[in-house]
């Protein structure tokens, strides 16, 4: 047994136009619309962030620039210093050999 009811009432889902209701105070009517506008704001200067960082490199690629880049001054760096310690070394020999003569000019000015 089915039963169907009917309702006589008003129909309340009927095709309204929008309204309003008078309860709804202007202070809140603001409120909402500042709200939506500053939301408005703060995505569009997210969203510009966002392709900022888009355009610049990834970071890890420049870590691995940064560390070929040291990797070839510690490469450079150790030649210099080898060929420091060449110079050194031929300074060295240079003022040995020069005191020696001296000495041997010396020992023959002498004996004269």
């Amino acid at each position: 047994m089915v039963l169907i009811m009917s309702y006589n009432g008003v129909e309340r889902r009927e095709n309204v136009d929008w309204h309003l209701n008078k309860g709804v105070s202007l202070s809140i009517i603001v409120l909402l619309v500042v709200n939506i506008a500053t939301s408005a704001w703060y995505l569009s200067a997210m969203v510009s962030d966002i392709e900022v960082l888009k355009s610049k490199p990834d970071l890890s690629e420049r870590v691995v620039r940064l560390e070929a880049r040291a990797d070839e001054q510690g490469r450079i760096l150790s030649k210099l210093d080898s060929t420091l310690d060449k110079l050194d070394n031929t300074l060295n020999y240079v003022a040995k050999e020069q005191a020696r003569r001296t000495s041997i000019i010396n020992s023959i000015a002498n004996k004269r």
